[in-house]
């Protein structure tokens, strides 16, 4: 599988053209889990912390949560790389 997966992940990673899923049990401290990848280095990014409550707070019938509308002829980008902007898109 193209992302390794524990329990309670919360991070996604990406550079370049390669794209990596690293799941990790403490979000807070996803940069400092994975300055040791060398695709990663050149990231200078922190990624935003979301906590439960926040993920909770998202409800598709809220008019203020938004998502992009994707035709159905949308493209698979890849079936060996987990892309997470469109994972949700299609089902492997």
């Amino acid at each position: 599988m193209a992302f390794e997966r524990q329990k309670n992940s919360s991070v996604a990673a990406a550079s370049q053209n390669y794209l990596k899923v690293l799941t990790m049990s403490n979000s807070s401290s996803a940069i400092s889990q994975f300055k040791h990848i060398s695709r990663v280095d050149n990231i200078n990014y922190a990624p935003t912390v979301w906590s439960r409550a926040d993920a909770l707070k998202v409800n598709e019938n809220d008019p203020t949560t938004t998502q992009p509308l994707v035709s159905p002829d949308f493209p698979v980008m890849s079936d060996t790389v987990f892309i997470w902007d469109t994972m949700p898109l299609r089902e492997l």
